[in-house]
């Protein structure tokens, strides 16, 4: 004998089997990140400074800035300016993905500057949260 179910049984265990997929398909979303893919970049410092301390002049000395993104898009930062040319950064331009991190290498060059100093490196970025990056390096250069 054939199993003869009324048509609005059927038709409820296909919206409810239909509806567990798609609690199962953002439930997986969530879990593989894609949900956050529509959020803007979100720029993550370790640090915005960097003190070198006292340096006898001559010397060429390297700061170490880790940035981030925790935000769903590419991060994108543009140097914009410097304090002076002393200080400088070898990138013009860095691409960070999501959930990825950059060490940006800066250059403090103690031979064009003297006494207490504290420059200065500007990015500009399309994080809407923080347009502008700024880093900054001290030092008291003898």
């Amino acid at each position: 004998m054939i199993n003869k179910r009324p048509l609005a049984i059927q038709l409820l265990a296909g919206i409810g089997i239909g509806f567990l997929l798609l609690i199962g398909y953002g439930h997986a979303r969530h879990l593989i990140g894609t949900e956050s893919a529509g959020l803007p970049p979100a720029v993550v410092l370790d640090r915005t400074e960097w003190e070198f301390g006292k340096v006898s002049a001559g010397q060429a000395l390297k700061a170490q800035f880790r940035i981030g993104n925790s935000g769903g898009r590419r991060l994108i930062l543009r140097k914009t300016n410097g304090g002076c040319d002393c200080f400088t950064a070898g990138e013009a331009e860095i691409f960070i993905e999501p959930g990825e991190h950059r060490d940006l290498i800066a250059e403090l060059d103690s031979t064009k500057a003297s006494g207490s100093v504290r420059m200065e490196l500007d990015y500009g970025t399309n994080d809407p949260q923080q347009p502008l990056l700024k880093l900054f390096c001290t030092a008291d250069i003898r």
